[in-house]
């Protein structure tokens, strides 16, 4: 379970994030407000450990899923 928090009094929300060379990419799981460049995006283990953290680039945009998913996901880019 990987969970990404972008303001400091939010609670991580799980997401899928992956790497692509200097940048983290970020979807969350749920619909979420777009965070404003400039903010710190941190990724927590289940444990709560950091795995890794980045200041946002841009808020990156509402894109759909699957259609066996019936929420979109918000992504961005932290670099």
């Amino acid at each position: 379970n990987i969970g990404v928090q972008t303001c400091f009094r939010q609670t991580p929300r799980p997401a899928d994030v992956s790497l692509d060379g200097i940048k983290l990419n970020v979807a969350f799981h749920e619909p979420a407000p777009l965070p404003a460049p400039g903010q710190v995006a941190a990724v927590y283990d289940a444990d709560g450990a950091v795995l890794a953290a980045g200041v946002i680039e841009h808020g990156g945009q509402r894109v759909p899923v699957d259609s066996d998913e019936d929420a979109s996901r918000s992504t961005k880019e932290a670099a």
